[in-house]
């Protein structure tokens, strides 16, 4: 325990110096806090701003524009950006240069190169065929309405009235 109160008497005696002073004119540096392995990190953080600032005192340097080229860096590698990659490489998560109908990724590698649909006419897709399916089997209740005991008669026709509901 001794030893680390000697510890905090050398930070105390420290200053801390650019190694090039005449390089940095515009800015001091703030000096450190030095921290103790006895602080707790509340302790040692309302320490630290409790510190006087540099930055308050007005001499920040401009902000300087980079330029930018005209093209992105895609233009530098001949490469575009694909709207939508292939399945291969979408599972093996590389870049598709989405040519159809086989990438260059897949031709190189020798892969079977296929395009699934954009999500959107996928679903639509998919709501038409349930869509049929769903007329499929209200055909087949409306036939076996007749056919079948009155209870569940009565069942048939409560679930395709609720269904004809549901859809208009």
């Amino acid at each position: 325990m001794d030893n680390l109160e000697n510890q905090d008497d050398t930070f105390d005696d420290y200053d801390w110096m650019p190694l090039n002073a005449g390089a940095v004119p515009q800015q001091p540096y703030p000096t450190p806090i030095p921290f103790s392995p006895i602080q707790t990190p509340a302790q040692a953080y309302s320490q630290y701003m409790s510190a006087p600032s540099v930055a308050g005192s007005g001499s920040t340097a401009p902000k300087v524009a980079i330029p930018r080229l005209a093209g992105s860096d895609a233009l530098l590698h001949g490469r575009r950006r694909s709207a939508r990659a292939c399945e291969p490489c979408r599972q093996r998560k590389i870049k598709c240069d989405g040519i159809r109908p086989s990438c260059g990724q897949c031709a190189y590698h020798n892969h079977s190169c296929f395009y699934e649909d954009v999500k959107r006419v996928r679903d639509q897709k998919r709501l038409g065929s349930l869509a049929k399916r769903v007329d499929t089997y209200e055909a087949l209740l409306r036939e076996l309405e007749g056919e079948v005991d009155p209870p569940t008669a009565r069942k048939i026709k409560k679930a395709l009235k609720v269904s004809r509901l549901n859809v208009k």
